[in-house]
Formats: structure tokens, sequence, C-alpha cells
């Protein structure tokens, strides 16, 4: 018997309640906006986290007026994609954030979001050079786990939290998925999506994000016999703590 014959991997398709947590402002439609244009036509309630305010993502704007240029370019594409309710952390990009920061903010918002299933970065990808990458994916995996506990984040508290359990996490951006959406139907639109944060991408970057993440979807499409895909690397919660199964799920 393995694993997978008890603890088969979760159809994400099923999931009612979305959350999304990206470390910069267009990350989620990059990663999975095929994806998440599926779950809206399904009639998820998406709700976007966004930890960083983005304001490393250009080298001609003032870092104040950036900020704003990214604040409505993340409510346009979000919004596009499908999200109706918007997160932000507000924390300063292009430096090492502070993992427990980030965990306690997010632990409070997985209890008022109360999702089924959480996506993000992952934060295990080998060469990933940026910190708010890698620090914001395990800030998720910690918050997914402690929002359960009542004793998180203050066990001496007079008042016990309104604790929410998490039953499944997800990664985008993972070198090894377990997961395969056909996004045949939604590439166009999540390209749109992508492009709508115009202070990011020029025509010659427009033309090779798209030209990339065509071929990227392509080659997962060809595991699924489709046109199109994105991947997943997607793990129950009860796989995330001294189960090593989970390098193999």
């Amino acid at each position: 018997m393995k694993i997978h014959d008890f603890l088969p991997i979760p159809d994400i398709l099923k999931y009612k309640t979305i959350l999304c947590v990206q470390p910069h402002p267009d990350d989620n439609e990059i990663g999975m906006g095929g994806a998440l244009l599926k779950f809206k036509a399904l009639g998820a309630n998406i709700a976007y986290c966004t930890v960083s305010q983005g304001k490393g993502g250009s080298n001609t704007l003032r870092s104040e007026e950036l900020v704003k240029i990214r604040q409505e370019e993340l409510r346009n594409a979000g919004t596009f994609v499908g999200a109706t309710s918007f997160y932000q952390l507000n924390l300063s990009d292009t430096h090492y954030p502070d993992e427990k920061e980030i965990t306690e903010q997010l632990v409070a918002i997985i209890r008022e979001v109360k999702p089924d299933i959480v996506f993000t970065v992952n934060p295990y990808l080998m060469y990933e050079a940026h910190p708010t990458h890698r620090k914001t994916g395990m800030a998720v995996l910690e918050a997914c786990m402690f929002s359960s506990m009542k004793h998180f984040p203050n066990p001496d508290a007079s008042t016990e939290p309104k604790v929410h359990r998490v039953e499944t996490i997800g990664f985008y951006a993972s070198a090894k998925p377990n997961v395969l959406i056909d996004i045949s139907e939604t590439f166009e639109d999540k390209l749109n999506a992508i492009f709508k944060h115009e202070s990011q991408f020029d025509a010659q970057g427009q033309a090779q994000l798209s030209q990339y993440l065509s071929m990227q979807a392509m080659t997962f499409g060809q595991n699924l016999k489709v046109s199109k895909a994105e991947a997943f690397k997607v793990l129950p919660m009860v796989l995330t703590h001294m189960m090593i199964e989970s390098e193999t799920y």
C-alpha cells in the first residue's frame, strides 16, 4: 500500500474558498492566473493577500509613486481573475522580511477568510534568489499550521481566537508538481491579467514573458494531453510536519 491509496491527491478545483498569498503584486497571475480564472468560472470565493508593496519593481519611478500604481494594478488584475477581497501586509520590498511577522499576520487573515486551500510560491525552489519569495512561502506553510492552534500567537491570552484548519496547501512555481490544471481556454486571459501590471512590463518584456509562459504551459499540457496547463505541488496539511512522504507525494 502506498500513501496515495489512503491519502489521494486532492481535486483542487472542488474547493470553494481560496486564499492566494503572493510576495509581490503580480505573482498570483503569473503563477496561477489560468487556474484562478477556472476557479472564478466555478463560482469560488477568491481572496488575495500581498506581502510586499512592490516598491522595488522599477528603476525609474519613485517608490511612493510606484506603490500607488502597483496597488491599482493589483486590484485590476486580481478582480479580472476573480478575487473579491484583498489583504495587504505592506512590508517593504528589496530587504529581508521577518518571517515571524508575516506568519502572525497571515494567521489572522486565514482565520478571517477560512480558506479550504491556500496557494503561494514554492519556498523550496532551488535557485530562488528573492528573499521575499522564500520567506513568504515558508511563512504561509507556518501560518496554515498555526491557524488551527488556539494558543497561537499568544498562549497566555484571556480569550481564545476563532481558529481555522486549512485542509490543503498548493504551491505554484514548483519544480516538482503533482497536479496539472488544464488552462487551454484561459491562457490568453491569464496573459491579459498579467499585463494589467503595466508598470512591470514594457512591450519587449510582454513578448518575452508571453513566449516563456506559453512554452511552459505547453510543456505541462503535454503531460496532461491538453494544449496548455499550469502545474502545482499540492499537499494535504497533514503532510507538512514530520512526514517524509511529502517529498514524493
